[in-house]
């Protein structure tokens, strides 16, 4: 499998490199796989962590006064080239982009079907509005900022 920018994959267990965390089944959207090795990951959540004095809008909600980012996908908005859409609203945090060596990553998750089940690749316009809310916000780690822009 190659990990390709934008790729939505459902994982089947997740093991979180915390090692606290008990593994889960997660979605994971690949942001960046620029093939230096590392790749940066976003593990898509249903947890709506936004404050409630923001409305809730599909696309980038970036909220200095929470010190926030965050892309949030609709219930029901196709956002793949297959026509997958998530049934819950669901949240990408800027704060949670992580960046992981692709090596390992394929190593804990071989085989399609068992592993993984690949959703499909996020649409060029969805995607790329989600790298430049990430990109362009104070609210995301410089260091991930920069892997972003690179």
């Amino acid at each position: 499998m190659k990990l390709e920018k934008g790729l939505l994959l459902y994982i089947t267990p997740f093991y979180y490199s915390d090692g606290k965390t008990q593994p889960q089944n997660k979605f994971f959207i690949c942001l960046k796989n620029d093939n230096s090795g590392t790749i940066l990951l976003s593990l898509p959540t249903s947890q709506d962590k936004i404050p409630s004095y923001h409305d809730v809008q599909h696309g980038c909600n970036d909220i200095d006064t929470a010190n926030q980012c965050s892309y949030c996908f609709i219930a029901g908005n196709v956002v793949t080239d297959t026509g997958f859409s998530f049934e819950k609203n669901t949240y990408l945090f800027g704060s949670d982009v992580q960046d992981i060596q692709e090596s390992l990553f394929l190593q804990l998750y071989k085989l399609e079907g068992v592993d993984y089940h690949i959703k499909g690749n996020l649409n060029q316009g969805e995607l790329n509005n989600v790298l430049e809310c990430f990109k362009n916000s104070k609210n995301v780690k410089r260091k991930i900022k920069r892997l972003l822009a690179e």
